[in-house]
């Protein structure tokens, strides 16, 4: 799958990031949900549930933030950068909620990074799937 150069809107409405600075690739079998007018950035969001699954971003910047949809089929995913993994996010809760800061990066030095998102086989023990849903990201330029 090609790169997305992000301005300000892109793949439905997930970036928030200055002209430029940030690309993403949905590798796998993510779906684009688009016209939810309950919370979600410009009412649209990518989600996945099928285990692997890539949200490839690759940004400019000093950090960054992965905010997203949480609920009751609500599964994990795991932050990849330099091949390494950061840490595991947990799209889960009770009841939904949109529009929901689930990773804010700490600061690093201004640069090129590669960051991934990969949808884990994995969910807390009262949801109902393993679903990944992403509202936007926002780089920190």
């Amino acid at each position: 799958m090609r790169w997305l150069a992000i301005g300000l809107i892109a793949i439905g409405a997930l970036a928030l990031a200055p002209q430029g600075s940030m690309q993403m690739r949905l590798d796998g079998r993510w779906e684009i949900v688009r016209r939810h007018d309950d919370g979600r950035f410009q009412g649209a969001s990518v989600r996945s549930y099928h285990a692997g699954d890539v949200l490839a971003i690759n940004l400019r910047g000093v950090g960054f933030r992965i905010y997203g949809v949480t609920g009751p089929t609500g599964g994990r995913a795991v932050i990849v950068m330099a091949n390494t993994a950061v840490t595991t996010i947990d799209f889960f809760s009770p009841a939904k909620h949109t529009d929901v800061l689930l990773y804010a990066s700490p600061p690093f030095p201004r640069g090129s990074y590669d960051v991934d998102l990969v949808v884990a086989p994995i969910h807390d023990a009262p949801s109902r799937g393993t679903y990944v849903n992403i509202d936007k990201v926002e780089v920190i330029p």
